[in-house]
């Protein structure tokens, strides 16, 4: 029934928006549901006054904090809100926030047992002020994680938690899965902190990495993050002229004292960059294979045979797309890179007529040179074509030009100011039995 409500609200206020009729004609505002409540249940707790209930109000849809909880239980500590009475976890804490758009009743999860964690000189800033102390409810014979410690203290580091505010011992690790049989308390341990330095070890390399230790607990080395052109990480030693290494990347290490470890560099494997077509119906001549150590700079190659029917982008590694008027370099990683050719289909357009390319095996028409370089001081550049077409029409970065004009041995394009970077030429060549076209480019330079 509720459902139902809720869907003709939503058709109601629809129709309003719309304004097709009026809203106080279609429903009687009484019959609307807007507010609800969370009835709070003490499942075997009762407050003060010996209520087992209470409530809370709210508006439909409203964002706001539970009430806190007033019950309490013999022998038990409150752990929270669920919806189900019988649940060991709560799904809402004391004083959590809370959606409701239904009514809801929410029980009290309670726990038999308990363990009081001491900050122990640490502590940390609560809602209500500075919390040194907190209780976190358990249930006898039950697994449950500790809660993840949020105490501090200033110049040190938390170890985990002893059985009293003496102890170095650990105990309990933080956040540390625990079944107890009887309520405890437990006092944060805590130790002086170690700062580890990471050193590149190489005349220009990067600056030095830091990572904070605590004293006596082992913990995982930061993974290294410095590379060396045509050199491969091995790992580090604490000596600067190792050629061994003493700690592999990520070794869980402990310290008593500051510590500085020396990057230990061994001769890279080479890599390889492929380059492939992109093109599945032919074959088209594209840059060799090269050999490349990690961490050098690697310039792509922009030279590949023609495509017909296909301008020429760049090259993607699957995840940068390479242009020379882009980007046109990469540092090499320690893994083999292809890249595929990226390519755009040719569309002729003139005054709003589309014109029709057709492919005729034994007619087609060629343009020389098939990509160049020049720089605007040359003022032109002289393109030859096949010969025997009624008309030709030039095209320059897929708009029509009149900056090609004809010439006695050929076409003449006057470059002198010519936009900077690659151009895409294209020539479109009409006769009696339809229209070939062909593509180069040309990039210019001041």
């Amino acid at each position: 029934m509720t459902k139902l409500k809720y869907t003709f609200i939503a058709l109601i206020t629809m129709l309003c928006a719309l304004s097709l009729t009026s809203c106080m004609d279609l429903y009687d505002k009484d019959e609307i549901q807007t507010k609800f409540t969370v009835t709070f249940d003490g499942n075997g707790g009762e407050t003060s006054s010996g209520s087992k209930t209470f409530i809370q109000n709210f508006d439909y849809g409203e964002k706001k904090q539970l009430t806190a909880n007033s019950f309490t239980r013999n022998n038990c500590i409150f752990k929270g809100w669920n919806e189900d009475k019988n649940a060991i976890e709560p799904n809402y804490p004391d004083k959590g926030e809370i959606t409701v758009k239904s009514d809801i009743v929410l029980y009290a999860i309670w726990g038999d047992l308990f363990i009081t964690f001491k900050g122990n000189g640490g502590s940390y800033q609560g809602p209500e002020g500075e919390v040194t102390e907190v209780t976190q409810a358990f249930n006898s014979g039950l697994s449950q994680n500790l809660w993840k410690n949020q105490f501090t203290l200033s110049g040190k580091g938390f170890k985990g938690w002893g059985i009293d505010a003496e102890s170095s011992e650990i105990r309990y690790k933080d956040e540390q899965s625990v079944s107890i049989s009887s309520s405890e308390t437990v006092y944060a341990v805590w130790a002086d902190l170690h700062t580890l330095t990471f050193k590149a070890n190489y005349d220009g390399g990067p600056a030095d990495v830091t990572q904070e230790f605590i004293d006596g607990l082992k913990q995982a080395l930061a993974v290294n993050t410095f590379t060396r052109a045509n050199y491969k990480f091995l790992g580090w030693s604490e000596s600067q002229t190792a050629t061994e290494v003493q700690y592999t990347d990520k070794e869980e290490i402990e310290l008593t004292a500051d510590k500085i470890l020396y990057a230990v560099w061994g001769d890279a494997d080479s890599s390889t960059v492929t380059y492939v077509d992109g093109a599945p119906e032919v074959e088209i001549s594209v840059p060799a294979a090269k050999d490349y150590k990690p961490g050098v700079t690697v310039n792509v190659i922009f030279e590949i045979g023609e495509r017909y029917g296909y301008t020429f982008i760049g090259w993607s590694d699957g995840m940068t797309v390479y242009e020379i008027t882009g980007t046109t370099s990469f540092i090499m990683p320690s893994n083999n890179v292809t890249l595929t050719a990226q390519w755009k289909e040719n569309s002729i357009e003139g005054g709003g007529i589309s014109t029709e390319v057709k492919d005729v095996p034994d007619k087609t028409i060629t343009v020389t040179p098939s990509s160049t370089s020049a720089s605007r001081s040359q003022n032109q550049i002289k393109f030859t074509v096949t010969s025997g077409f009624d008309s030709y029409t030039w095209y320059i970065n897929g708009e029509t030009t009149t900056k090609i004009s004809p010439a006695s041995d050929g076409y003449i394009w006057d470059i002198s100011d010519a936009d900077l970077g690659i151009n895409y030429i294209m020539v479109l060549a009409t006769d009696s039995e339809g229209s070939y076209s062909n593509t180069t480019y040309v990039v210019i330079t001041e």
